[in-house]
Order: structure tokens, then sequence, then C-alpha cells
């Protein structure tokens, strides 16, 4: 199943976390990359 299209909101967020992060690519083990992917999977309808 192919991933739907972000919302504005979800762009905010993940770019918040990226800027937070100073611009690096982050571990898919940290804990703030796996929180907003949770919060992120939920609003999926």
């Amino acid at each position: 199943m192919k991933n739907p299209p972000w919302t504005r909101d979800e762009l905010i967020l993940a770019l918040d976390l990226y800027f937070e992060l100073g611009g690096a690519l982050s571990s898919a083990n940290d804990s703030r990359v796996i929180e907003l992917s949770d919060i992120l999977i939920l609003s999926i309808p």
C-alpha cells in the first residue's frame, strides 16, 4: 500500500524535529523519531 501524501501539519512536525536535530539525519532508533512516527501513524484515517 502506498503511503498517503503528508498534510501541512505533518510536514511542519517533521521539519520541526529536523531543525531540533540541527539539520542532521537521525537514527530510526532515536526516541524523538519514534514518538513522531507513532503520532503520524495514529493520524492516518
